[in-house]
């Protein structure tokens, strides 16, 4: 038997847009969309028409923006505005704000009508209509699904219009949801066939700016360095799975992007959890980013990806479909999930019943993969799959599941983590009781942690101001919280000695607090001010407490190994903050500067909330900056952050929030230069 590879060209299409909002209820105001005497269903060709879709259309005074481009960061923030969107002024309430436009002009050299040209988007958040050259080509509601349109037969050779227009009106989500063009765009066609024996080889896929390339290897797949059989269905367990999952939920956005998270960003997210010891993904709640894929095969992260919506209709089958067709190739991927928390299906038998239908349906498009569902609550919808996927082990009756099938298996699609504000200690042990039932129960073969990021929208159980949930171990934009520290003690064997709180406690003096440790020492021995308290035992996954009186001064941890000294963390109380420190780290393009603020002895400062401002002397395009407050109504510029043009001379200006903010950018050179980081008073 021989396998035939097809090798396909690629012409990115991310540079050099026009944008500019329309408006969803006034067509007036929406460029005289679908008013015209021929509209565009009813010619195949606008050129009696003079809106945006028309080659001629005169655009000079659009915004010109790149791709991935989120335009609901530029948005004020409203207390009238939808709580689970992050109160952010989009949606039916807002229509001057909720319909955006994209223009791009493709110039091609040559156009070989033999061969196929398919225009993909992999991600417009939503309701998108496109045209190519004026002919109307397509729509899609989905927000999440990618689109592809053949459009060879529209094409010319020389300048070619896409035009889109994208309607982010309705809500998909109970979260923060973005608008725009905010994943890869380009025009692909087939450039050269090849044929090879089928002798265990796999094909893998990769994306680059230049071109798709496939790789052919015959060595074994691992995830996180370990090594792990191809999964199945058999028997309806995870049987062949050789590591425990040790999993994080992950929504879409980051702070100051929004949506618009490029690969380099993405590759920074993953590479943060990774650090803590997470070695698999869940992709809450909708298909991932093909760019996450392909970073998740390369770092060696396990993926359970998520369906949107169940349901049995067809729409709901082609929606499965393209998701399952489009990414069953990732080695990352180990499990398809079908839904998450169906309320209305997870007690009765229609519940049921749409489950075994869509389990049905994976298999029959990828045999090799079981089937997952996230439940609430209900069992219903975990006998119509291979795995159960419990999302809460309060919520769920664990013992009657395990009960009536002793056989099966299951995974923790979600649990708390317990977190809140990074900087404020909110002594919860709630991350250590979920870990320690996976412990305790072998037929559960993993846990996701709710979340690994904090996302935008969803802040319950807090309210306006808050506009961004708490769930994350890593901030809004990946700073650490307290609990990341307790996956990190149990999920690696780094050496992990972090004290909490934080010893800035104004207004405390005199009063009694505690201080937890969390560790994966032997032992470890608290020092106060100097003063020593005791030297204990470290419980297996868990943590220590000694009871202290604050006064201002330092906090000492030692920790022992076979009883010898082998790691020392001490924290102080740190004076106002003098001095700005940076980090940088630049991933396909992406640099991400993370900001820390000191005081004059170098102590970091964790209650800091001085502006930052950073400028550079070598030309940047501003991508969005964050700080990880969950209550900051940061608003991006258009002129900073939406722009397709690197500024010579950029600044940036922002708070930092509990001694921490960042930046993230591009530069048109391998090294920059920052011209000035610092406080301003």
């Amino acid at each position: 038997m021989r396998l035939l590879f097809i090798f396909l060209t690629i012409i990115n299409l991310n540079a050099d847009w026009r944008f500019e909002l329309g408006h969803a209820a006034d067509p007036a105001k929406d460029f005289g969309c679908g008013t015209e005497y021929f509209n565009y269903l009813t010619k195949a060709n606008s050129i009696h028409n003079e809106g945006p879709y028309v080659p001629t259309f005169n655009d000079s005074s659009w915004q010109e923006v790149n791709v991935p481009h989120d335009w609901a960061t530029t948005l004020l923030h409203a207390p009238q505005a939808s709580h689970s969107h992050g109160y952010q002024c989009i949606g039916y309430a807002y229509p001057e704000n909720s319909v955006g436009w994209y223009r791009k002009h493709v110039n091609l050299d040559t156009v070989d009508y033999t061969q196929p040209y398919q225009l993909v988007f992999e991600g417009i958040f939503r309701d998108a209509r496109v045209w190519v050259n004026g002919f109307y080509v397509g729509h899609s509601e989905s927000g999440y699904l990618s689109q592809t349109y053949t459009v060879t037969d529209y094409l010319r050779q020389g300048d070619n219009l896409i035009c889109v227009r994208v309607d982010a009106s309705l809500q998909e989500g109970w979260f923060y949801e973005g608008a725009g063009i905010y994943r890869n765009v380009y025009l692909r066609s087939p450039s050269a066939q090849r044929s090879y024996s089928d002798s265990g080889l796999t094909a893998q896929r990769s994306y680059s700016d230049s071109g798709l390339n496939f790789k052919l290897s015959n060595q074994t797949a691992t995830l996180y360095g370990l090594p792990i059989a191809p999964l199945g269905a058999e028997n309806s367990t995870l049987s062949t799975l050789n590591c425990t999952l040790h999993g994080v939920c992950l929504h879409q956005d980051h702070g100051g992007v929004g949506i618009a998270v490029t690969k380099g960003l993405m590759e920074y997210r993953l590479r943060k959890l990774m650090d803590l010891g997470v070695n698999a993904i869940r992709t809450a709640h909708h298909p991932a980013a093909p760019d996450l894929l392909d970073l998740c095969d390369s770092l060696g992260l396990a993926v359970i990806e998520e369906n949107r919506l169940m349901g049995a209709s067809e729409q709901d089958y082609q929606a499965l479909k393209q998701m399952i067709e489009r990414d069953k190739h990732h080695p990352s991927i180990i499990m398809w999930s079908i839904g998450n928390e169906e309320w209305a299906l997870e007690w009765n038998e229609t519940g049921e019943r749409i489950a075994r239908t869509m389990t049905q349906w994976c298999h029959e498009l990828d045999p090799s993969r079981p089937v997952t569902v996230a439940t609430s609550s209900g069992p219903n919808v975990v006998w119509g799959v291979d795995v159960a996927g419990f999302n809460y082990m309060k919520q769920n009756n664990l013992a009657a599941f395990h009960d009536s099938f002793p056989d099966r298996w299951a995974v923790m699609t979600e649990e708390t983590t317990g977190c809140g504000t990074r900087g404020v200690a909110t002594y919860n042990d709630a991350i250590e009781h979920g870990w320690k039932n996976v412990l305790a129960n072998d037929w559960i073969r993993g846990i996701f942690y709710w979340t690994g990021f904090d996302y935008k929208g969803e802040p319950n159980p807090a309210q306006w101001p808050s506009v961004s949930s708490l769930f994350g171990v890593l901030d809004l934009c990946g700073f650490p919280k307290d609990e990341a520290y307790y996956l990190q003690s149990v999920w690696t064997d780094e050496p992990v000695l972090h004290i909490l709180p934080h010893w800035n406690l104004e207004g405390q003096e005199g009063d009694s607090v505690q201080v937890w440790v969390y560790s994966n020492m032997d032992e470890v021995e608290l020092r106060v001010n100097g003063k020593r308290l005791s030297r204990q035992m470290m419980p297996k996954n868990g943590h220590l407490v000694w009871n202290t009186i604050y006064q201002p001064g330092s906090v000492e941890a030692i920790g022992y190994k076979n009883g010898r000294i082998a790691k020392r963390e001490k924290i102080y109380t740190a004076g106002p903050a003098t001095q700005v420190v940076f980090d940088t780290v630049t991933y396909s393009g992406t640099t991400i500067m993370d900001i820390t603020l000191l005081d004059k002895k170098g102590h970091f400062c964790p209650t800091a909330c001085d502006s930052v401002q950073v400028e550079w002397n070598t030309p940047v395009r501003v991508l969005g900056y964050h700080n990880g407050n969950p209550t900051a109504h940061l608003q991006n510029s258009k002129s900073e952050t939406h722009n397709s043009k690197f500024i010579t001379h950029n600044s940036i200006t922002l708070p930092a929030f509990n001694g921490h903010a960042q930046i993230i950018y591009e530069t048109q050179s391998c090294s920059v230069s920052v011209l000035t980081a610092r406080l301003l008073r």
